[in-house]
């Protein structure tokens, strides 16, 4: 997938990790948009909670059994669906959220096996 927009993300968030308050903050915003988000694409919501906090207990140092560039793309697919300003902007009624989508279910679908893991690792925390 070639998303010139979501590749910058993707160098950013190599660095942005490295500042735990920052990227905890950042991870915040995104509760927030995902907690007053409608959920019309089949679980793909409560997919990217479990992504954030599957970054943010990397970032913690709570959950380290991924590869760096697991995370790196997991947070910058957050970051993307933060962002409203992206390929497509957010505002443009029905299309703005076609790139986010797009951008989402490529990270979720790459990175699938490591996300499944986490999840698993939730459970046996709990």
């Amino acid at each position: 997938m070639k998303n010139l927009f979501f590749e910058k993300i993707l160098k950013n968030v190599e660095k942005l990790i490295l500042n735990k308050s920052k990227s905890i903050n950042i991870l915040d915003k995104i509760k927030d948009k995902l907690d007053n988000a409608k959920d019309n694409l089949n679980g793909t919501k409560e997919k990217l909670k479990i992504v954030r906090y599957m970054t943010l207990d990397w970032i913690k140092g709570d959950y380290k059994e991924v590869p760096k560039k697991t995370i790196i793309y997991l947070f910058g697919a957050l970051i993307y669906f933060l962002i409203p300003t992206d390929l497509i902007p957010d505002f443009l009624f029905q299309i703005g959220l076609l790139d986010d989508i797009a951008v989402i279910h490529f990270v979720l679908d790459s990175f699938s096996e490591d996300i499944k893991k986490y999840e698993e690792f939730r459970l046996n925390k709990k």
